[in-house]
């Protein structure tokens, strides 16, 4: 069956600044469940939640927050559209890749992107999301040789270890002090996508004060993120 389902939301920890139309905090039973957990926090980045798959017959499905595929002549999405067609004969049948598309600014302006796609999530074809480990070696094995481009690159990791509340609240500081939207807080391993619920269960995420999060804000007259000077991914058009 074709690995396609709809991003889930992921809910704020305690200590996020900000709420977003129909964002809700996690409980404190949620919030507990992650205490003594192996975790891994990455930088959440400002751009469009966007998920490709190769399905059984070959074909590409891309797609950003809908589940409709996108018209490879938007502009919003044609770059993610050429990229991943490059990438198509080394993609996996029925795994969905997940990452945020950052070709246009939000809120934030980007200068020195070493991609405009930023991994944060691989679903296997039974749909349990991959742990950290796995997603680093898919990473390495999605090369395009002909444009020079040796790797798929992955949000930053910023944490690797065991939960910590305080540590956790460091961390978002630092990272919002330093201009960033926020962090993303996960479980290591690996997790299954959840069926029955409308939110992830072993994902939180936290989100600096006052963060503009409206699609309408950026999409009206669209400003591009830069790349590193140096960076292979300028040669695909978009």
């Amino acid at each position: 069956m074709d690995n396609i389902f709809k991003h889930k939301s992921t809910l704020h920890h305690s200590f996020s600044g900000t709420l977003s139309k129909g964002d809700e905090y996690a409980s404190p039973d949620v919030i507990e469940s992650f205490e003594g957990q192996q975790i891994i926090i990455t930088e959440k980045m400002d751009g469009g939640a966007s998920s490709f798959t190769k399905k059984e017959d070959g074909s590409l499905h891309i797609n950003l927050r809908s589940l409709e595929q996108v018209d490879p002549a938007d502009k919003k999405a044609s770059w993610l559209c050429n990229y991943v067609d490059l990438l198509k004969e080394k993609l996996p049948l029925n795994f969905r890749f997940s990452g945020e598309i950052l070709k246009w600014k939000h809120s934030i302006y980007y200068d020195e992107l070493p991609s405009f796609f930023m991994l944060y999530r691989i679903w296997n074809d039974k749909n349990v999301s991959l742990g950290w480990d796995e997603l680093t070696e898919w990473t390495e094995l999605l090369d395009i040789p002909s444009f020079g481009i040796d790797k798929m690159y992955s949000v930053p990791l910023l944490y690797r270890g065991i939960y910590d509340n305080s540590l956790i609240k460091e961390i978002f500081d630092e990272t919002v002090a330093s201009g960033k939207e926020g962090i993303i807080v996960q479980l290591e391993g690996q997790f299954p996508y959840p069926e029955d619920i409308w939110y992830y269960t072993d994902i939180l995420k936290l989100v600096r004060k006052g963060h503009v999060q409206t699609d309408e804000h950026w999409s009206r007259h669209l400003e591009p993120n830069q790349l590193e000077e140096n960076s292979p991914f300028r040669n695909i058009p978009g």
